[in-house]
C-alpha cells in the first residue's frame, strides 16, 4: 500500500537528485549542496518550493567563501541540533504536508542560547549582557529573501517606537558585511546589524532555524516571549504590545490604514 511517508521519501529523493555539490566540497560525508533554482539565482540557499521566501540549508561544516569583512562569533551554549542538507529538504517536505514539528526548536517559553556577534561597525554585542538591561528583539534574515525585505521595515517601525531605554533590536544577517550594509541602506533599517556568516552560520544553527526571517522577543531572564517565523502580522503586533507595556507607553498602530498588509507570509 502506498503511504504518505512513501510520497515524502520519493519527493525527497527527487530533490536530492537535483542537488549540486558546491565547489570545494570534497568529503562525501560533509557536503554542502543546493537546489538549482533559476528563478531565484541570487538566493544562496535553497528556495522553499512552497513559499516565496528563502528556506535555509543549515550547514554542517564547510561553506563557500564569502567576500567582505567577516566577524568572529562566540556561542555560550552547545547547539541543540545540527542539520545536514538532506535533512533540511526532507523537513521542509514534511512541513508542507503538515506532518512536521514547528520550524524552530526555540519557541515561546523556551530559554535562548547566549551568543556574541560583531556588528557592521565592529562593536561586539553579547546577548547575555544586553538582557541584563532589558528585552531583546532578534531578527535572523538573509538579504536575498523577499519576505525578509518585506518584514524588516516593519521591525524598523517597532524599533523607532519602542527601542531604547533598555530595549534592544538586533538584525542577525547571514550575509557578509558589505551586502548587509547595502541591504540596511536600501530598506531603511537603522538598528544594529550583526553578522553570522562564519564557520557555517553557528548562531543560526544553534537556534535550529530552517527559514528566514525568524524573529524572537527575548525577555530579561532569557525566556522567549514571542517566536515568529516568516512575516506574521499578529506576532509583530504582539511584540509591539509587549514592548509598550514594558516601556509603559501608549501602544501605537504598527500598520497604516492605507496599507494592504497580509496576515502572514511564509519564510
Amino acid at each position: 500500500m502506498f503511504r504518505e511517508t512513501d510520497s515524502v521519501q520519493m519527493s525527497f529523493l527527487f530533490l536530492v537528485g537535483r542537488a549540486t555539490v558546491l565547489p570545494g566540497q570534497e568529503s562525501p560525508g560533509d557536503e554542502t549542496v543546493r537546489l538549482r533554482n533559476p528563478t531565484h539565482s541570487s538566493c544562496k540557499f535553497p528556495m522553499n518550493p512552497f513559499s516565496d521566501g528563502c528556506a535555509l540549508s543549515l550547514l554542517t561544516g564547510h561553506r563557500p567563501p564569502v567576500t567582505g569583512h567577516e566577524s568572529p562569533v562566540t556561542i555560550h551554549q552547545s547547539p541543540h541540533l545540527r542539520y545536514t542538507q538532506p535533512m533540511g529538504i526532507l523537513r521542509r517536505l514534511r512541513r508542507w504536508m503538515g506532518t512536521d514539528e514547528p520550524m524552530t526548536h526555540i519557541v515561546a517559553g523556551n530559554m535562548t542560547p547566549g551568543f556574541s556577534l560583531k556588528s557592521l561597525d565592529g562593536k561586539e554585542y553579547s546577548l547575555n549582557d544586553l538582557l541584563q538591561r532589558g528585552p531583546v528583539v532578534a531578527a535572523f534574515f538573509k538579504i536575498s529573501c523577499p519576505v525578509c525585505q518585506f518584514t524588516l521595515p516593519f521591525l524598523e517601525r517597532l524599533y523607532k517606537r519602542y527601542g531604547g531605554n533598555g530595549v534592544t533590536f538586533l538584525g542577525i544577517s547571514q550575509d557578509d558585511a558589505r551586502d548587509t550594509r547595502d541591504f540596511a541602506k536600501e530598506f531603511g533599517v537603522t538598528f544594529p546589524m550583526l553578522i553570522d556568516d562564519e564557520d557555517g552560520y553557528i548562531v543560526s544553527n544553534t537556534y535550529a532555524l530552517t527559514s528566514v526571517p525568524t524573529i524572537f522577543l527575548i525577555d530579561t531572564g532569557g525566556t522567549v516571549k514571542v517566536s515568529s517565523m516568516g512575516f506574521d502580522k499578529k506576532d509583530l503586533e504582539t511584540i509591539a504590545a509587549e514592548l509598550a507595556q514594558r516601556r509603559k507607553i501608549a501602544l501605537a498602530p504598527l500598520f497604516r490604514p492605507d496599507e494592504v498588509v497580509p496576515i502572514n507570509k511564509p519564510g
